[in-house]
């Protein structure tokens, strides 16, 4: 029902625009500006302030709004698509969730006491949790991704890099679209912009989206659709010049979200997970009986699915100050995600995470001060910012339950989490051709953990407490805060070869805060560890070639990565001191180094415009503390593909019906491991693949009216996006990607 009223009050808003849009000035079409103008300029605030792409000596990968709907970028899952050396791996079941790896950087970990290791921003707004990161990317204006540490100007644990995110912003014109989707498994897509001059110097922009889909798979045991979709959008931006050189933005944005179960499917069965299938069953059933990676009539049992909220609000301050500008960001968000997920792809209780809670709010306060002195030879930023979140972590893992594991872990846990800090970064012209670039940052992070974790029988009655010095039934332990002080730098030279090409060299060092481990059953497993940090040496040039009829961009670079964050095994001791069992922990546990090639080519022939990325990562441990059972020097990193390649193609031309747009792109993986193999089971890895997506769009001449047909992964390749270790449990799970889906749109732009 209140889907039903969300479509009827979005489509009655934008059946209100008046008729006389049709007599307006005919709208902007989506066919390609003459093949004379070249490569399109685009504009990045990689600085914190605007500057042309191919001015800025780092790596980065700019994506514009019309890249962004020809290649279907929808959210930020798909930006890896045209990325190299981006991994972006949504959680299953759960369309709200990204983990996010970087030129071989991740945390494996969604808890709020392990933060990311690339950062999220929205419009310079730093996304604290992996819950609510793939964010829908609806009229948006560019998405920008920022590769290497970029811990000097963006800050919080930014050491994989940052991918920015900017939405378009209010405009002192009357426009919008409205646009309708529908395709197989039932799509149903109502999206719309409408941009409103309220008065002089003040406007509105307001974005809706509603969409559904039927699940890409289905339970055998309650017949429930799985991996489905019912999610609504909302945004809305006034923007108020308050005088000429003054500028007030107020934001806000609201996402919910819906489905009814993950689509998890069993992979590997081994003895123990035999063993309790035997018994369960009497001697009537067999493991072996549910491998099937790919099946999609699988026996998950779906439980309650997914629920879950989150949005937030901003205010941007801009304005002149003497010479120089002024910005102040003030931003609140907040996320309240609801989860039950069964995590064999069986009928049985093998594993399963049920009653998951997981809610968060965080506040942060930007200022930035920057302009240029001596002649406009320096370019300089200062600024201070601070962030403040509180989050609430509550799941019940248990496994083998109850036949040969009598008690369950309920995980528990309220976090603080405070970073403050002052940044200051400047770029002196010594000729005309170059330049020199110095900045640094201080950061002190704080950290608390209050646990109440605890192991709980069939009846859902406390055992023992997580931790022997908590008293049950509440378990409560409060940590010690934990502090920590860095200073993230980059240093760096760029020199102008011709005016078309720009070389640059530069070192940069960033951090990833320490933090604790929420799912500790010992006092020393649930301790605090420190922060990570990698420096990075690196080298590279932005070319525009053949009147701008070629873009060619490179990097090569290499970086040491120290402290490593891993999952350490702990002795476990009873009274007389003798080992009874162990815990897992996390702890600075290894150092690796990280040698990597990025390239980017765009080539504009005529009608026709191709451009190509490659990535390459080969990472490697230099050393690893024999406390890490999981990991060896030979072992791989998870998530992180050593070769990432993407081909994308658009053809532009004129028809009697108007213009049309064929694009098309290809996006491969090489091998990709789950986890650190070896010692790891093997089959925790995925063989290379690609997936090949294709749009046509049709401007009905000058209308304002286009049609699209479209498809994803129309080849229907099969793959696992992402696996799950439970070998000491005795199986492997896998959550299968998205099938060939395809469809139809009609879109009016006024």
């Amino acid at each position: 029902m209140k889907n039903r009223m969300m479509l009827t009050t979005v489509s009655a808003a934008f059946a209100a625009v008046p008729q006389c849009v049709a007599a307006q000035a005919a709208p902007s079409t989506s066919v390609p500006a003459p093949a004379a103008q070249g490569v399109s300029e685009i504009i990045v605030t990689a600085n914190r302030r605007e500057q042309r792409l191919q001015d800025v000596p780092t790596a980065i990968t700019a994506l514009p709004a019309v890249a962004l709907e020809r290649s279907q970028i929808t959210d930020v899952s798909s930006i890896q698509r045209l990325t190299p050396s981006l991994n972006v791996r949504p959680f299953p079941g759960d369309p709200t969730h990204a983990s996010i790896s970087l030129r071989g950087i991740i945390s494996n970990e969604a808890l709020p006491t392990i933060d990311p290791a690339v950062g999220l921003y929205l419009d310079g707004v730093y996304i604290a949790r992996s819950p609510g990161a793939n964010l829908a990317l609806v009229d948006i204006d560019r998405v920008e991704v920022l590769r290497g540490p970029q811990g000097t100007l963006f800050g919080r644990n930014t050491i994989g890099g940052a991918i920015n995110i900017v939405p378009k912003r209010p405009v002192d014109k009357f426009e919008g679209s409205i646009e309708g989707t529908y395709g197989n498994y039932n799509l149903l897509t109502l999206s719309g912009v409408l941009n409103l001059p309220v008065a002089q110097g003040v406007a509105l922009r307001i974005v809706g989206q509603h969409s559904q889909h039927d699940g890409y798979a289905k339970s055998l045991l309650s017949g429930r659709d799985l991996n489905d979709q019912n999610s609504n959008f909302i945004r809305a931006q006034l923007s108020i010049d308050l005088n000429d050189n003054w500028n007030l933005l107020i934001g806000g944005d609201y996402t919910r979200a819906r489905n009814h179960g993950q689509w998890v499917t069993l992979v590997y069965g081994a003895a123990q997970a035999a063993t309790y299938v035997n018994l369960v069953s009497g001697g009537t059933d067999s493991i072996a009986r549910y491998v099937d990676p790919y099946t999609r009539r699988t026996n998950a049992q779906p439980f309650s699915g997914l629920r879950a909220k989150l949005g937030g609000g901003v205010s941007v301050l801009t304005g002149k100050l003497g010479g120089a500008t002024f910005k102040n960001i003030f931003s609140y968000r907040a996320l309240d995600r609801r989860t039950n997920n069964d995590l064999d792809g069986t009928p049985y209780s093998l594993s399963s995470q049920t009653g998951t809670v997981d809610t968060q709010h965080q506040y942060s306060e930007e200022v930035q001060l920057f302009g240029k002195m001596f002649q406009d030879r320096l370019d300089w930023i200062i600024g201070g910012y601070y962030f403040l979140e509180k989050s609430h972590d509550l799941s019940f893992s248990p496994t083998l339950f109850p036949q040969l594991s009598t008690t369950g872990v309920l995980t528990e846990g309220n976090v603080r989490n405070a970073s403050g800090g002052a940044f200051a970064q400047g770029t002196f012209a010594l000729t005309d051709r170059l330049r020199l670039t110095g900045g640094i940052r201080f950061t002190k992070d704080t950290r608390n953990l209050v646990s109440f974790n605890r192991r709980l029988n069939s009846a859902r009655a406390v055992v023992t407490c997580g931790v022997n010095t908590a008293v049950a039934p509440i378990c409560t332990n409060k940590l010690p805060t934990a502090k920590y002080r860095y200073f993230p730098f980059t240093v760096g030279a760029d020199y102008r070869i011709s005016p078309t090409i720009l070389a640059y060299g530069k070192y940069s060092q960033g951090y990833r805060s320490g933090g604790f481990n929420l799912r500790g059953t010992t006092l020393d497993a649930v301790a605090a560890f420190d922060p990570e940090k990698l420096g990075t040496y690196e080298i590279g040039f932005k070319s525009d070639l053949l009147d701008r009829h070629l873009r060619v961009n490179a990097a090569l670079y290499r970086s040491s990565y120290d402290d490593i964050q891993l999952t350490v095994a702990l002795p476990v001791l009873d009274a007389n001191g003798n080992v009874i069992a162990q815990a897992q922990s996390i702890r600075n546990a290894g150092s690796a180094r990280i040698n990597g090639a990025e390239l980017e080519s765009t080539v504009v022939l005529g009608a026709v415009t191709l451009s190509g990325t490659f990535g390459y990562v080969d990472p490697k441990y230099t050393k690893v503390l024999q406390t890490a059972p999981g990991v060896r020097l030979g072992s791989h990193f998870i998530d992180s593909p050593k070769y990432t390649v993407s081909i994308s193609g658009e053809y532009a031309l004129r028809t009697p019906l108007g213009g049309l747009v064929i694009a098309a792109d290809y996006d491969w993986r090489s091998k990709t491991y789950f986890a650190p193999v070896p010692p790891a089971n093997p089959l925790l890895s995925r063989p290379a693949f690609g997936l090949l997506n294709a749009r046509a769009t049709l401007n009905v001449g000058t209308s304002g009216l286009e049609v699209t047909v479209f498809g994803r992964n129309i080849l229907d390749k099969r793959y696992l996006q992402s696996m799950i270790d439970f070998t000491p449990v005795g199986f492997i799970d896998g959550f299968p990607g998205d099938p060939a889906t395809y469809g139809v749109s009609l879109k009016y732009r006024f």
